[in-house]
Order: structure tokens, then sequence, then C-alpha cells
């Protein structure tokens, strides 16, 4: 059985606008393709971005929250509840300021 994964970040990483975010959309897309993968967004998304992520490019689970709108410890506490519900065998945090 395939390790299910889950990346929790800020780093709006398909911009491709700086090395950290395809550094980590390449390690989405060599997940993705190997395991089962969801990310956590914890930041401000577009709606035709959420298009683009949610495709078979991607192949990924988002699960999105707006930290900019509730805040940082909000998003803690999003993220406890959500690991909490949902097992994952590997949790990869990607720079959450």
């Amino acid at each position: 059985m395939k390790k299910k994964i889950v990346i929790v970040t800020d780093i709006p990483f398909w911009r491709h606008i700086a090395g950290h975010m395809a550094r980590l959309t390449s390690l989405v897309n060599f997940l993705s393709k190997n395991f089962p993968l969801t990310v956590i967004y914890g930041g401000f998304l577009h709606t035709s971005e959420k298009e683009t992520l949610v495709n078979p490019v991607f192949n990924i689970k988002l699960v999105t929250f707006n930290t900019p709108q509730y805040g940082m410890a909000c998003f803690s506490n999003f993220i406890k509840q959500y690991l909490l519900k949902n097992i994952f065998d590997i949790c990869i945090i990607a720079i959450v300021r």
C-alpha cells in the first residue's frame, strides 16, 4: 500500500516566480505521480488558480485556508483539526510563516 502524504505550505508553488516555488512544484509533481498527495495551502488563491491546481497536471487533493483573512493562529488550528481527522503517513511542512 502506498504511503499517504500531506504537504502543508503557504508557498504559491504553481506561480513559478522564485526558486523556492519551483522546488516545491517539482516535489509536488514527483510525489503526486507516485503517492496519494494532499496539499494544504494557507494563502490567498484566485478562482482561476484553483482550477489550475485541481487538474490532471498536479493530481492532488487541494485543501485551502485563507490565512491572510483569518490569520496564522487560525491556520495552525485548522491544520491541527484536519490532521486529527485525516491520517497521513508523512507530513511535509514547507515554509509556513
